[in-house]
């Protein structure tokens, strides 16, 4: 199935009909009961990447975006402070936390959450799949800026996109050891490669099969972010990777009032 945009305008509308009870369900809500902020983050992309593709509003998918970063900062510190968070646990998912604060370039948000997701100290709640293990292992110490740590789990990660079931996200390894190796050309194909296989990752057993997710390679985006922070030049252009996107400055992390998240979207 082909996504579009006009489908994913209608599940704008249906997202904004419940919103609001989101957002009042998520400020009400303990960080041990994740349901609610797993949910707001959900919402909270789908609405992001309809203000981008729907209505041209690159402000607008920043602020919600930035939201979604509000709700995993809640996370982390219901976690420090005693509550026992399964998201924050179970680290090996968290590659998309990355993800989201890398797509509107704040890398100081993404270093900061690299600092705080460390697997010596988080127990995950069941055995972590080793492709998600490695991913976020890979992506983790990249952020960081640890060359020599992050080409081991680089390996790692290659050899899981060897498996056939895998084969599809390969581009996003060889994406890791161009910016590891600060290798410009490797770049360019490696991206080249993501928005190649694109399609299968967006099919029904791909990672990226919802709408919101299918229109808009956000992982890529952020890639992009990220290798010009570590002085690459990058100048692949893609309408999956929209230079719109591409070309953001600098994101300040913009935290929640102290009433909650609800004030917060409607200053």
């Amino acid at each position: 199935m082909k996504h579009t945009k006009a489908e994913l305008a209608r599940l704008c509308r249906d997202v904004e009909k419940r919103w609001g009870a989101v957002l009042k369900e998520e400020r009400k809500s303990r960080g041990s009961d994740t349901y609610p902020c797993n949910r707001l983050i959900h919402d909270a992309y789908i609405l992001a990447v309809g203000a981008y593709l729907v209505e041209d509003d690159v402000a607008g998918f920043v602020e919600k975006v930035n939201l979604i970063l509000q709700t995993v900062d809640k996370l982390y510190r219901c976690h420090e402070a005693g509550e026992d968070i399964d998201l924050v646990r179970d680290w090996p998912f968290q590659h998309e936390y990355f993800f989201y604060a890398l797509c509107i370039n704040d890398l100081a948000f993404a270093t900061e959450l690299a600092e705080k997701c460390d697997p010596q100290a988080l127990q995950p709640t069941e055995p972590q799949h080793p492709f998600n293990e490695a991913l976020t292992s890979a992506l983790r110490l990249l952020v960081l800026g640890d060359r020599a740590g992050a080409d081991g789990w680089i390996d790692r990660f290659e050899k899981r996109c060897a498996y056939k079931s895998s084969a599809m996200y390969a581009g996003y390894a060889a994406a890791f050891r161009a910016i590891n190796e600060e290798d410009p050309a490797m770049l360019d194909e490696a991206l080249r490669k993501i928005v190649d296989d694109y399609p299968r990752q967006c099919g029904s057993a791909g990672y990226f099969h919802a709408v919101n997710k299918a229109l808009l390679c956000f992982y890529g985006v952020g890639l992009v972010h990220l290798a010009r922070h570590r002085g690459l030049a990058v100048s692949f252009d893609h309408p999956l990777l929209p230079k719109a996107l591409c070309d953001l400055p600098p994101h300040v992390y913009v935290p929640p009032e102290k009433k909650g998240l609800l004030r917060s979207l409607f200053r």
